[in-house]
């Protein structure tokens, strides 16, 4: 019986193991695509920008700069939070089933005594 605790015990960690991992993926992505769309999106829509507008280059490159980290900013605060919200420890029905072994091993070394 303890045996098949430890095994939901090993079963639960994995799984949240795995939940943890598809958030750091996430995390990472987030800033993966913040620094490409941050250097590609600003070269090209700050020359467009200053097309437009007649703002100088330098203004351009800084509100266009400015709009892709609030939004990489965006991915990873979502990300965080993600990660954040995992519980590892403690699992609640591997916790309650352990609990009830002890439980009745307990009555059962007391009863025999």
């Amino acid at each position: 019986m303890l045996d098949q605790q430890l095994q939901l015990l090993r079963s639960e960690v994995r799984e949240e193991v795995r939940e943890a991992k598809s958030a750091v993926a996430s995390l990472g992505a987030g800033a993966g695509l913040v620094a490409t769309g941050g250097i590609l999106s600003t070269l090209m829509l700050v020359h467009l920008l200053h097309r437009s507008t007649r703002a100088p280059l330098w203004c351009c490159y800084g509100i266009v700069g400015g709009m892709c980290g609030a939004v990489g900013a965006g991915l990873l605060r979502s990300g965080g939070q993600n990660l954040a919200n995992r519980q590892v420890l403690p699992l609640a029905q591997t916790g309650e089933a352990i609990k009830e072994n002890l439980a009745w091993l307990k009555e059962q070394t007391t009863a025999s005594q």
